[in-house]
Formats: C-alpha cells, structure tokens, sequence
C-alpha cells in the first residue's frame, strides 16, 4: 500500500488543481475516478487537476458526470441525480 502511495505521489508531483464551480446543475461522485484527475467537493464545486479557477458551462458539468459514471465500477451518488446533467 505504502509503494502505491509513493508511485501515486510521483504521478500528481505536477497536479495544480483549479477549483470548478457548476454553473448550473451537480457533479455525480463516483466509487472510482480513475480515468481522470477530478475531485467532487460539494455538489456544485469539484478540484479538477490541470485546470484553472472557474465557473463552467452546462455541457461541461455534463461532460464531468458521463466521466464520473463511466469510470464508476459499483457505484455513484450525488445530492440530488435529478439535478445532474449528463
């Protein structure tokens, strides 16, 4: 475990993580965001690595949610899945 932890530290060395605010609607939180570099904080705000600060559109916000759902492997939650868009 220790050794993964390491390996994963090397990968993010040159992570900047920009905060994400939705412009309308909510992030999905998955069971596993693998496929990105993505962290849902509260409904509307996420970490999003690589990025700048920002307010993004809805079609993004979207965009988010199809990731968070394909890289799901059991499971994803939300707030309230009536106001995520996808």
């Amino acid at each position: 475990m220790q050794l993964n932890l390491f390996e994963l530290r090397k990968q993010m060395n040159d992570a900047r993580w920009g905060i994400i605010k939705a412009s309308e609607g909510q992030f999905i939180v998955p069971d596993n965001f693998s496929n990105a570099r993505i962290l849902p904080l509260s409904p509307t705000i996420c970490f999003l690595s690589q990025s700048d600060d920002a307010v993004i559109s809805n079609k993004k916000v979207a965009y988010i949610n199809r990731l968070a759902v394909e890289s799901s492997y059991e499971y994803y939650f939300a707030n309230d899945l009536s106001k995520c868009l996808m």
